[in-house]
């Protein structure tokens, strides 16, 4: 049980000082850009890819983000070891703020 243990005490380090910071960065970026950065953060967490659900697909990203939030997608693009180290997919780290990676 010590991994998890250690997964968890990274997940909680990561959800307290890093994920405000990626909340920061991302909501800054222009919604063309942020729509980019969320779809691909999306597909590479789950197995059905974002698709685009109408003729409005920037639309259809912010309702899923006033329904889910951005913690959705920081999970996403995060990925934490047995042994509690952590990496960030590239465009998760690009959202991070000065202080961040």
């Amino acid at each position: 049980m010590k991994s998890q243990s250690e997964r968890d005490t990274t997940w909680l380090m990561l959800r307290i000082y890093y994920y405000p910071q990626f909340a920061e960065g991302v909501v800054e970026l222009p919604w063309s850009e942020r729509y980019e950065t969320l779809r691909t953060l999306y597909d590479v967490g789950n197995e059905v890819p974002w698709e685009i659900r109408s003729e409005t697909p920037m639309e259809d990203m912010m309702e899923y983000v006033s329904r889910k939030g951005y913690f959705k997608f920081f999970c996403a693009g995060t990925t934490v070891g047995d042994d509690g180290s952590f990496k960030f997919h590239p465009l998760l780290t690009e959202c991070l703020s000065p202080h961040g990676f």
